[in-house]
């Protein structure tokens, strides 16, 4: 294991692939890391699997039966703006990238077949952004000049559905500290619960 690896923080990666043997290839790239790495083979697996389990870096294929890759990346801004996503395509084309970016708010776009290394320092960079707090969600401008980088920090993660213990463990601060910047947060957005902010905080 090397040092970055075991500076890494616990994550979990969900690989989204029709394909079972180019999955099975990716968890062999990956046996090294210090990730929990889970498997789904199309969109609706994923949307389901990510309603049951704690996900933190999602890798998806585009072109899927059902529901192509960047359709998922939508779904997910919207259902799971906490969590980082990339697109990893054998089709790819300015249109995907331009819909994996702007409808899906993609982190980032990689071609198959990507190199491992290539590949495995892309989520250790996903991982790095989703545990410093770097969450994507569709700010509304006005509101995000309000707040301070750590106070978006904390209140991109509580959109992102997570509790006071969750953002502690994340940006590795008390509770207390987080409570703190929650105070300020609400006070600063005139809001008075995690579900007022989540609507506070959005693009309207």
């Amino acid at each position: 294991m090397t040092a970055r690896q075991a500076a890494a923080p616990a994550a979990t990666v969900l690989l989204v692939d029709d394909e079972p043997e180019i999955l099975a290839g990716y968890c062999q790239v990956l046996r090294r890391e210090p990730w929990r790495v889970l498997t789904a083979g199309d969109g609706e697996r994923a949307l389901a699997l990510l309603r049951r389990e704690p996900v933190d870096v999602v890798v998806t294929d585009e072109q899927m039966p059902g529901m192509p890759g960047t359709s998922l990346l939508a779904r997910m801004r919207s259902e799971f703006p906490g969590v980082v996503r990339i697109v990893l395509t054998g089709h790819a084309s300015l249109n995907t990238a331009v819909r994996a970016i702007n409808l899906g708010g993609a982190f980032r776009f990689l071609e198959k077949p990507c190199p491992p290394t290539l590949f495995c320092n892309t989520l250790h960079e996903a991982v790095e952004l989703h545990s410093g707090g770097g969450i994507d969600i569709d700010w509304n401008p006005q509101v995000r000049e309000l707040l301070s980088e750590r106070e978006r920090q904390v209140a991109a993660l509580l959109a992102g559905g997570q509790r006071v213990a969750g953002v502690a463990d994340q940006l590795h601060l008390s509770r207390h500290t987080v409570r703190n910047h929650l105070k300020s947060i609400f006070a600063k957005l005139r809001v008075h619960s995690q579900a007022e902010l989540v609507t506070r905080v959005r693009r309207r």
